[in-house]
């Protein structure tokens, strides 16, 4: 018999029996490789030969065209709306409401699920996180005003201690409070990750649409106020980001009537500190026969500090001059500045001053000042014995010869005081050594590298087409009026996918998912199963468009796996405009290798 493959002529003809077409359903963002009904993909079942025989092509030849499939259809998204729950939105309690009424008019017929969280990060779990050494809180937790927790923040503080032989033990408690003997401190602000407050679906009934509507605006509605005084949507973001599990397509919402002013230190994912043994003490020594002697001359600098006022302000603007604390911070420890001498705080300095006073504090009368004694300059050498006496007598030391100690200390600036030696004995005191480390969720030191690494990441994680970042908030191009406690927000609308993705809060906010019918324009799908026996094979593929044109691809733009059972076509080969496709499967009189 000849070992020619015959192909049945793409005919209708009599004799073979009709094919069964089975619809089947392909991934759930359009991809192929899935089992379950539906109308998306398809699988061919064509009888099996019947003989060994070369077929008759007169009286065993057809043509196999599949139904017309949807090659886009509404794809899953998640919707991430980040709102602000600070007191100042009540200014805008009114245009919320009536912006939420609509939010999903514009995405009726897509699949999505909804979720909301805020602009806080920090809560009562937070009052924890203190400086181990000073005392002082590492974020800002609570209310300037009230003294009242940040209501509905995004983390939870979690937080383990262990003692010198790393058992677990009492956590330290700032100045003087814990602090004896060895131990570490290791916390974390861990993402409160949250659960969809609604989804709708493509066959959704009106009612339960309309159910759903109400349950996102309700969501967001009932968060209230009593939230962070400094919003901070930047980072919820970069945080919703570190979860292990992300969906494939998302639409972010920012909802805010500030804007986000951050640093990355004040968006923090974890602490730790330690107190461990770093060496042996040395203790004095009176005798004549000491292990080491100390010659020593110090240089009192002065220093720069700020001195300044941190007035509380209420979310509305309101100061409470009342409430003011002062405070002071060191910025330079070894300084040229004349001592006394008091000049008024740059940019720079009243944004480390208002960093010292924390969220929802107003700095007031900060100054630059000049002060004696914050610290000394030592100039020291030691020597395992006092002949000669270095204070009076001549010595070489590194390859030089000095008449005494204060010539030698005159090579490192002038201004010493008199010289000074000790004698020593090694000791068995163990002496303490300290460390500590504060990591932020992300590099740099401005709101430009926080809104900077939400992007590069997200584009990282879902790719620059499957994920947009809709501004809902007060900007100039707006008429929404601006209250007290409110602002104008350049760097969200930066944050913004493109221009068109910024809206304004006093307005209907239906307009910002109108992005998601955009996405489903450019998800295309591009494998779809396909189930052929060994005596078939694609003879060719006719694509029909949205305006009705037909056009049948070429050989090489798509591919038969045929171990798998999907067919594949090239990237670009199916685009926005094609709305369905009929494949054309022959049958051959030997297996197809």
């Amino acid at each position: 018999m000849s070992r020619t493959a015959w192909l049945c002529a793409l005919v209708s003809m009599s004799g073979c029996a009709s094919p069964a077409i089975v619809a089947t359903k392909g991934g759930p963002d359009g991809g192929g490789g899935g089992l379950e009904p539906g109308a998306d993909a398809f699988v061919v079942k064509l009888p099996p030969a019947t003989d060994a025989l070369i077929p008759d092509a007169t009286s065993c030849s057809r043509s196999v065209s599949l139904k017309a499939v949807s090659i886009a259809r509404p794809v899953a998204f998640d919707v991430v709306i980040v709102a602000d729950n600070s007191d100042s939105l009540s200014w805008s309690r009114d245009s919320l409401s009536a912006g939420l009424r609509n939010l999903l008019a514009r995405v009726k017929g897509h699949e999505a699920r909804f979720f909301v969280l805020t602009s806080t990060q920090y809560g009562a779990s937070s009052a924890a996180a203190i400086n181990t050494i000073t005392g002082s809180d590492l974020v800002s937790w609570k209310d300037s005003v009230t003294g009242m927790p940040y209501a509905n923040p995004m983390t939870e503080y979690v937080q383990t201690c262990l003692d010198g032989k790393g058992a677990p033990g009492p956590c330290p408690g700032g100045p003087g409070k814990g602090l004896e003997g060895f131990w570490s401190v290791k916390g974390t602000w861990q993402f409160r990750t949250p659960s969809p407050v609604a989804a709708i679906t493509p066959g959704i009934s009106d009612v339960e649409f309309s159910a759903q509507q109400k349950k996102v605006a309700d969501a967001v509605l009932a968060l209230g106020g009593g939230g962070a005084q400094q919003e901070q949507p930047l980072c919820t973001l970069n945080r919703y980001l570190t979860q292990a599990t992300l969906p494939k397509h998302v639409v972010f919402v920012v909802l805010s009537d500030e804007d986000d002013t951050s640093a990355p230190d004040a968006c923090l994912a974890g602490y730790e500190a330690k107190v461990f043994p770093s060496g042996t003490s040395l203790e004095e020594c009176t005798s004549g026969k000491c292990d080491q002697y100390l010659y020593t001359m110090d240089r009192s600098n002065p220093g720069e500090r700020l001195g300044f006022s941190c007035v509380p302000v209420d979310d509305k603007g309101m100061a409470h001059p009342e409430k003011a604390v002062e405070k002071s911070a060191v910025i330079n420890s070894s300084s040229m500045c004349k001592v006394g001498t008091m000049v008024p705080c740059s940019a720079a300095e009243l944004s480390r001053a208002g960093s010292e006073c924390g969220g929802g504090h107003r700095v007031d009368n900060c100054q630059r000042q000049c002060f004696a004694g914050a610290s000394a300059t030592i100039c020291n050498l030691t020597r395992e014995t006092n002949v000669p006496d270095l204070c009076t007598q001549p010595f070489d030391a590194g390859g030089r010869h000095f008449d005494n100690f204060a010539q030698y200390c005159l090579q490192f600036g002038s201004g010493w005081g008199p010289c000074m030696v000790r004698g020593y004995k090694l000791g068995s005191r163990v002496i303490m050594g300290f460390e500590e480390k504060i990591t932020p969720v992300v590099g740099g030191s401005t709101t430009a590298d926080l809104i900077r690494s939400f992007k590069g990441n997200a584009d990282r994680l879902f790719g620059k087409d499957a994920y947009s970042v809709e501004s809902i908030v007060l900007d100039p191009a707006f008429s929404c009026p601006v209250r007290p406690g409110q602002s104008h927000a350049p760097n969200l609308r930066q944050l913004a996918t493109s221009a068109q993705d910024v809206f304004p809060l006093c307005q209907d906010y239906a307009p910002a998912l109108q992005r998601i019918e955009s996405f489903a324009e450019f998800l295309i799908q591009t494998e779809f199963s396909l189930v052929l026996d060994a005596y078939e094979d694609v003879d060719s593929v006719l694509v029909t468009s949205k305006q009705g044109t037909q056009r049948t691809l070429p050989k090489g733009s798509y591919r038969y796996d045929r171990a798998a059972g999907v067919l594949r076509f090239n990237p670009g080969v199916l685009g926005p405009q094609d709305e369905s496709l009929a494949v054309n499967v022959a049958r051959y009189c030997e297996p197809v290798k």
